[in-house]
């Protein structure tokens, strides 16, 4: 039974919220409900009056764009929870998940308050949330195989790329539309923005912003390349 995999239609209501802009790792908040329903049939809406639902579906899941942490496997282990208790309809956080063919106004009487379905709906929530979702990326690129020494100081964005090899060391932030190649290294105190650093590179205690780090280049502590900048290969700075 732990293996079953459920049949989900998610709804991502999109309906205002006190953050509904604000950015977290790279993201808007929504972004990242909108990266988990993407693993099922889903659709966006304005507000939350729910679509009606094709049969072929099991479970309808109706999630709120401040719902940043939820995740596929979450949703799946609720479906299979309603299954084995033969629950109908299950709160999760603001949201509910509900069996096919049954009313979306039935009163739930299970509720499910996981870290996985809170709101963001405060700066105590947000943190709760940033902390959160800032373990789960430097765990995603611990487990494809990057060496990052110190995982409580070490930020990276959600929409960085890291390849196998490469290194971070502690106190680096790596952020926007990065990627980084195999066996770079990202030295401490290190900032890197929108840029690419490719193989063997070596930032040391810099900010590179914008730019292109060739293959095998130094980068002494203290440097700052700027936007739209190459530096070529082999290089020392």
């Amino acid at each position: 039974m732990k293996n079953d995999i459920y049949d989900i239609y998610v709804i991502v209501v999109r309906q205002p919220f006190a953050l509904a802009g604000f950015e977290l790792l790279g993201r808007p908040l929504s972004e990242y409900v909108e990266q988990c329903a993407s693993s099922f049939p889903y659709v966006t809406v304005d507000c939350d009056k729910y679509l009606s639902v094709m049969s072929k579906y099991e479970y309808l899941a109706v999630l709120y764009a401040d719902m940043a942490l939820v995740t596929p496997e979450i949703l799946q282990k609720a479906a299979r929870t309603m299954a084995q208790r033969r629950i109908k309809k299950m709160e999760i956080g603001r949201g509910f998940l509900l069996e096919y063919g049954y009313d979306a106004d039935l009163v739930a009487k299970y509720c499910v308050n996981a870290p996985e379905f809170l709101s963001v709906n405060d700066t105590t929530s947000l943190s709760i949330v940033y902390n959160i979702l800032k373990e789960r990326i430097i765990d995603k690129h611990l487990a494809n195989g990057v060496l990052v020494l110190d995982s409580k100081n070490t930020i990276v964005d959600d929409t960085v790329i890291i390849e196998a090899g490469a290194t971070l060391e502690p106190f680096t932030r790596i952020v926007g539309n990065t990627t980084i190649q195999k066996n770079a290294i990202i030295g401490s105190f290190s900032l890197v923005s929108n840029s690419l650093i490719m193989e063997n590179a070596y930032i040391q205690q810099s900010v590179v912003d914008g730019s292109v780090v060739g293959k095998n280049v130094t980068i002494h502590p203290f440097s700052h390349c700027g936007k739209s900048g190459e530096i070529f290969e082999n290089s020392i700075v």
